[in-house]
């Protein structure tokens, strides 16, 4: 069934609901409500709640939606665990006090930037690896949650999307590889998926604006706004780290959950990590990681008891229960807008502009806008990548530039959206309240997209 503009309805309610209320678990549940009525046809309460309901309980018959949110309640446990162990404060106390390089909120903002762009496994573990790490040491610094937000977002998806081996790059060359194999394009998937990277101008650029931001501390906006806040209330005491803590209490706990995951990585993609699934990488390094965390804590260097140990685990999994609830919410919205259409509808609004010279910046603001509406990147690059390289071909326009374009507007309109799974976990990984992660990040992210956006047209009529 077409559902036309009413495959809008979603998004726009969700949008809405959370400027309004600024409550994101109740915003994503009423486009969940949204979707259900849109489908249903006529009003009836009882009915559209019961069908909500029952759509949000189907995602759970999903391996892969089953195993997102394992993975995510599990993650809170690995860092109660590290906590509790005393690795962050050990950590905290060298790097503040013994350190002679974490002096400053730019060396501890840097920290988590080095951090963000060495872990391109999963954007997910990128966004929690950073909050775990910086939030801490950045607070004493006078930098705000929303700052450690940003860098944690900023430093996930485009890195993720800029070196391809990973999810990401499985994903990318398999929407190529389809295109290659239906005879709309010629050539190497994997060839085009690199030479695209040069063309992500959304990923290169918001990585250099991270930076900027960081080493000048020129701050604009409302995040200008947050960070004076946070001069105001800067944590001068010093964690001291417990008694026998060791800083390889943190760092081999996140070590061995970033290196598992790219041989579950391998092995899921039958020895080839560009097939691999993400979902199934992450979701079993997370199980391998807390087996050694029972190990290493319990047997080897009795940190724990083992009733400690379960106790420190289920208050972990509790911790980010919450986050769970939005996780699946997403989810929820993500099927809803696949099922009504909404990228296919957007993406028919703009197809009609197809001028070679500014098809590059189309295909960016229509993903951009995709995304966005969506909440998904993997969505949108589903929708986009094989739109645009079946625009640009007849146009003689590089498939590569064209995936590129593709993929930045994907990676953009994910950054801005208050349904996007990958917002909610960044705040939450910094502690942040995720209406506040989202407000002061989108003066940063429209900044660079105009940028991008300015690329591609000077791409375009270059020719």
């Amino acid at each position: 069934m077409d559902y036309g503009y009413l495959s809008l309805s979603v998004p726009l309610v969700v949008v809405v609901a959370a400027v309004l209320t600024r409550e994101v678990v109740l915003s994503l549940f009423l486009g969940v409500v949204a979707w259900q009525g849109v489908k249903l046809g006529y009003f009836a309460p009882f009915e559209i709640l019961y069908l909500s309901f029952e759509s949000i309980v189907s995602l759970f018959a999903k391996g892969w939606v089953v195993k997102s949110i394992v993975f995510i309640v599990l993650v809170g446990s690995i860092l109660t665990l590290v906590v509790k162990s005393g690795g962050v404060d050990a950590l905290v106390t060298y790097l503040v006090q013994r350190s002679e390089r974490i002096k400053s909120k730019r060396a501890a903002l840097l920290m988590g930037y080095i951090i963000g762009i060495t872990i391109f496994i999963e954007s997910t573990i990128t966004s929690l690896v950073v909050g775990a790490v910086t939030t801490p040491i950045a607070e004493k610094f006078g930098a705000s949650r929303a700052k450690v937000a940003y860098i944690c977002d900023s430093t996930s998806a485009p890195v993720c999307s800029l070196i391809p081996l990973n999810g990401w790059g499985a994903l990318m060359t398999g929407l190529v590889g389809a295109q290659i194999a239906s005879g709309v394009i010629a050539g190497d998937a994997v060839g085009i998926v690199v030479n695209s990277i040069a063309y992500n101008f959304y990923s290169i650029l918001t990585l250099l604006f991270v930076l900027y931001i960081i080493v000048s501390g020129k701050d604009f906006s409302y995040m200008k706004q947050s960070e004076l806040a946070a001069q105001k209330h800067i944590k001068t005491e010093h964690n001291h780290a417990n008694e026998g803590a060791k800083i390889v209490f943190i760092l081999l706990p996140i070590a061995l959950l970033t290196i598992s995951s790219i041989a579950f990585l391998v092995i899921s993609g039958g020895g080839d990590i560009m097939k691999g699934s993400g979902t199934s990488a992450v979701f079993y390094a997370v199980i391998a990681t807390l087996v050694f965390c029972f190990v290493y804590f319990v047997l080897w260097h009795k940190r724990f008891g083992v009733d400690e140990y379960f106790s420190h685990l289920k208050t972990g999994a509790f911790d980010m229960a919450y986050i769970g609830v939005m996780m699946i919410l997403a989810f929820a919205i993500g099927e809803a807008t696949k099922e009504l259409g909404t990228g296919a509808y957007l993406a028919s609004m703009v197809s009609g502009f197809t001028s070679p010279s500014y098809i590059a910046a189309i295909v960016f603001f229509a993903a951009s806008v995709i995304s966005f509406s969506t909440g998904t990147s993997w969505g949108t690059f589903s929708v986009m990548i094989p739109i645009a390289v079946q625009l640009g071909v007849p146009m003689g326009v590089d498939p590569a530039l064209m995936v590129g374009a593709a993929v930045a507007g994907g990676v953009f309109g994910d950054h801005c959206s208050p349904i996007s799974d990958t917002t909610i976990v960044s705040a939450a990984a910094a502690g942040c309240d995720a209406m506040e992660h989202i407000k002061t990040q989108l003066p940063y992210a429209v900044t660079v997209a105009l940028m991008s956006l300015i690329c591609y047209l000077i791409v375009g009529l270059a020719g």
